[in-house]
């Protein structure tokens, strides 16, 4: 989704030639700071520092709904393109530090079933590896890593109505009536295209900030330092565009968030754990495991057993392909399949190319 970058040792940006390329709205938020936006790509530069800070939107980019890994080298281009020019400079390939990434699985859930799935994902943990769970607007959970990744799932249909809201509210406070009319009917087609597109999605996604790739490099290169065979974990755009970090850095967590099981009502939940090979002093431990998260919440029953306890339980459910989250009794849906479950077949149908 979005990669924000930097690149440095940028002595001057030629303002004039800025207003040439049309950017007319060049917001100065210091002595020696400004930025503006140029083909959906935001820009920041910072002369005292000679950076130049560039924040992107791989769909917006590339113009497409679904980025593959196969994407990256015509993302690169492009993006090279941009910055070329508002430099002004002509088939430079300049050396970005990335600042950002962001990791994302679009699951088509069908739009009768989304509600139940946004249910659900209120339902999971509030806590996430100690850190509190955040609703930034309706249909949406937050939770921040100890780490410092930020793992959010959402309703996408949800998430462009309210950026619609705010881009009205915004364009309201501007006192020319002609702009406010002519870019409030631009940008109400242009959402009106998007939640067509996004009908039935919700969006699952992990922002791996400037602090996470600060630590995964730190870490890597002490490591290297040991062993040649251990590689460098480079702030760059190749290093973490690929199938081995959206592994370890999105699924490893959504697996650990989300869980591997199916959603089930309690009653068939529980009929299904009678049913399997296990001993009956796990199928009693688990049963009143479920029960006493459908009575409470997961995150009551995790807070009130030791943590070793917890995971060994999530293991034996996970082996059962059983979710410790369950359905309502008042639900129209006996099962549905597990959203990570879900996540994982779009990448490996879509993505993973």
């Amino acid at each position: 989704d979005s990669i924000n970058v930097v690149i440095q040792g940028i002595r001057f940006i030629d303002k004039e030639h800025l207003k040439q390329l049309g950017i007319k709205n060049i917001k100065i938020f210091g002595p020696r700071q400004y930025s503006f936006i140029y083909k959906d790509v935001s820009f920041s530069y910072y002369n005292d520092y000679r950076n130049l800070a560039i924040k992107t939107t791989t769909h917006k980019i590339l113009n497409k709904k679904d980025i593959k890994f196969s994407d990256k080298a015509e993302f690169v281009k492009r993006l090279n393109s941009i910055v070329n020019q508002v430099l002004n400079t002509e088939g430079i390939d300049y050396n970005m530090k990335l600042t950002e990434i962001d990791y994302c699985s679009d699951v088509n859930v069908g739009d009768d079933r989304k509600e139940e799935y946004i249910k659900l994902l209120n339902k999971h943990l509030r806590r996430f590896k100690q850190k509190e769970k955040k609703r930034i607007y309706e249909e949406s959970i937050q939770v921040t890593t100890k780490s410092g990744g930020i793992v959010k799932g959402y309703n996408k249909e949800a998430e462009i109505i309210y950026k619609y809201n705010k881009k009205r509210e915004d364009l309201l406070n501007n006192n020319d009536e002609k702009i406010i009319k002519q870019e409030l009917d631009n940008f109400k087609k242009r959402t009106q295209a998007e939640i067509e597109k996004y009908k039935g999605v919700i969006r699952l996604e992990i922002a791996m900030r400037k602090s996470n790739l600060k630590y995964y490099l730190k870490a890597s290169s002490k490591k290297h330092s040991k062993d040649k065979n251990v590689p460098i974990e480079h702030r760059t755009i190749d290093n973490y565009w690929n199938k081995e970090k959206m592994e370890k850095h999105f699924f490893k967590e959504f697996k650990s968030y989300l869980y591997e099981g199916d959603y089930y009502k309690l009653d068939l939940a529980v009929n299904k754990i009678k049913e399997s090979d296990i001993s009956n002093s796990w199928k009693n431990k688990l049963t009143k495991f479920l029960q006493d998260i459908s009575k409470s919440s997961i995150q009551n029953v995790k807070d009130n057993m030791p943590n070793g306890t917890f995971r060994n339980y999530i293991k034996q459910l996970n082996m059962l392909k059983i979710n410790p989250i369950t359905i309502d009794k008042n639900s129209k849906y006996d099962c549905i399949k597990s959203l990570y479950a879900l996540a994982v077949e779009q990448a490996e149908n879509v993505y993973f190319d």
